[in-house]
């Protein structure tokens, strides 16, 4: 994994079953676990009501999620069926995006995130996740341009593309 320090990328191994990793990382695949419930329920998953942040889903929701919020009745107390059907799977994407962003994971794996989006959602999640370099290390495996322009470096696996690592200075 790369985690910043300052001006340098080491790479550091994890022991997956350690807390301090899991409760850390956050990753966002291309197909999303979704379950019956609450759009709520779905962010804050594994969490009891009792114990959901309402500022946090609040949050993460509009920064994610604000189109669902709009058309699904009863915002972020909506029901969403089994496997998200009714959602799209950019919806789906978003709602695991959010998900990774309530649990803060400091350390966020994201698989194409921008992959099933319309042009708009996408410039809106890069531009979100731009926003969260600071706080955050980020790895992005995706085919969009558009993050070239946010990160601050890029791995190419196709040398006809790119030349390997590069850093911003």
């Amino acid at each position: 994994f790369f985690f910043k320090q300052k001006t340098a990328y080491e790479i550091y191994q994890c022991d997956w079953s350690s807390d301090v990793c899991s409760s850390d990382l956050g990753y966002l695949p291309q197909n999303v676990a979704i379950m019956s419930g609450s759009l709520a329920s779905n962010i804050a998953l594994g969490e009891s009501p009792l114990e959901w942040n309402p500022v946090k889903l609040d949050w993460v929701s509009r920064q994610c999620l604000s189109d669902v919020l709009a058309t699904l009745p009863g915002g972020l107390e909506g029901t969403i069926d089994e496997r998200g059907v009714s959602l799209s799977g950019g919806q789906r994407q978003r709602v695991a995006l959010a998900r990774a962003l309530y649990f803060d994971r400091k350390v966020l794996i994201l698989d194409e995130p921008t992959a099933s989006l319309d042009r708009a959602s996408a410039e809106r999640v890069v531009t979100l996740l731009a926003g969260l370099k600071k706080t955050h290390t980020l790895i992005v495996a995706t085919h969009d341009p558009a993050f070239n322009a946010v990160a601050d470096a890029t791995l190419s696996l196709d040398r006809q593309i790119g030349e390997g690592l590069r850093r911003q200075a």
